[in-house]
C-alpha cells in the first residue's frame, strides 16, 4: 500500500467516526450566594483614562480626599479620587516623567524624570515651587 491510499483510508474512517462533542455549561445562578460573591458584587466597572504614552508611576496623596497622581509622557495627572476625572494636568516638563510623590500632608507633590531635575508643585493648583539641581542623570525617585 502506498502513503496516499493510506492516507484516503484513514480519512474516510475518521470521518465516519468522528462524534461532536456536547460541552456542558452551568446554569448561571446556579452557585450558592456566598460573602465573597456580595462583595465583589458591590464594584463598579472601572475608570479608564486615555494615556498618551506608558505610565510610569502611580501615587496617591496620604490627605484627605486621596486624589491619585499618575505620570505618564512629559506631564502629571492629578486624578479626583471620587469621580477618577482628571483633576488637573501638570506639564512642565521638557522629558519623560518617571516618578511623582505626594508629601505628607497631601499639600505638594515631587516629580523627576528624564531630565535632572526634581521639580516641586503646590498639589492644588499645580503651580512649580521649587527646582531642585543637582542629579546628573536621570531622577528615577
Amino acid at each position: 500500500l502506498g502513503f496516499s491510499s493510506v492516507m484516503e483510508d484513514w480519512a474516510t474512517d475518521v470521518g465516519a467516526t468522528y462524534r461532536k462533542v456536547e460541552v456542558s455549561r452551568p446554569n448561571k445562578g446556579s452557585e450558592a450566594e456566598t460573602p465573597e460573591h456580595r462583595y465583589w458584587r458591590r464594584f463598579k466597572t472601572t475608570a479608564s483614562h486615555k494615556a498618551y504614552s506608558a505610565v510610569h508611576c502611580v501615587t496617591y496623596n496620604p490627605a484627605a480626599p486621596h486624589d491619585f497622581a499618575a505620570t505618564n509622557s512629559t506631564r502629571v495627572q492629578i486624578y479626583g479620587a471620587r469621580g477618577k476625572v482628571v483633576k488637573r494636568t501638570i506639564s512642565r516638563f521638557k522629558d519623560v516623567v518617571y516618578c511623582a510623590s505626594f508629601r505628607r500632608d497631601g499639600k505638594l507633590l515631587a516629580a523627576s524624570g528624564e531630565e535632572t531635575d526634581v521639580k516641586v508643585f503646590d498639589a492644588t493648583s499645580g503651580g512649580m515651587l521649587r527646582l531642585l539641581r543637582g542629579h546628573t542623570k536621570a531622577v528615577h525617585a
